[in-house]
């Protein structure tokens, strides 16, 4: 693309949005937004840019173009963009014929096949985390088109000193899972340091 080849100067914005082709243009504040900015988290391992041409792919144009038309729409229940926001995430890493859970579960298995061990941020985002991950999007996309950063923010935790982000929607593991975390420890007591995650956890 001819815009990757200028400097993101303040002279040049001009030109590299003339650059753009309509449907970058069109998908530029989405993408941008759902591939990490200020207030999103970075998807690893997918760059803004891959995630932009993915976005205009004219041979997804009609699975996308009605997800962009409910990012884009401020009203937009929190729900739906969950749930659109899912298929997005299912688009990035690998397309809408599996789920998020069965990608991940793929993923884990190629990576221990190769025998390298797994790494665990190179596995593609739980339901749970893309869901949380597409309000924190939406709450962006508010405030950028309807120019008030005092709405509501979805996707966050208010506590006492300010706003946290939500990680995830669902638990980091089945409950039955985290009962069997364990260590070392030989002391019936809390671990002094309170460093070990079976006391974290219960």
């Amino acid at each position: 693309h001819q815009y990757q080849k200028l400097t993101f100067g303040e002279d040049n914005i001009s030109q590299i949005w003339e650059a753009m082709s309509e449907p970058q243009r069109e998908w530029f504040l989405l993408s941008y937004a759902f591939s990490g900015c200020d207030t999103t988290s970075h998807i690893f391992w997918k760059g803004k840019l891959v995630i932009l041409k993915l976005f205009t792919d004219q041979k997804l144009r009609d699975t996308l173009s009605p997800i962009l038309a409910t990012f884009m729409n401020p009203e937009t229940p929190p729900n739906v963009i969950e749930r659109e926001g899912v298929q997005l995430m299912q688009l990035i890493f690998g397309g809408l014929c599996k789920t998020l859970g069965e990608l991940r579960y793929l993923a884990y298995r190629k990576q221990i096949a190769h025998g390298r061990g797994v790494v665990p941020e190179r596995l593609p985002t739980s339901e749970g985390a893309a869901r949380a991950h597409s309000l924190r999007c939406f709450s962006t996309l508010r405030e950028w088109i309807l120019l008030d950063v005092n709405l509501d923010p979805l996707g966050w935790d208010l506590k006492d000193d300010g706003y946290y982000p939500v990680y995830s929607t669902e638990p980091v593991a089945p409950m039955e899972l985290l009962k069997l975390t364990y260590c070392r420890c030989d002391s019936e007591l809390r671990c002094p340091t309170n460093h070990r995650a079976c006391f974290k956890n219960n």
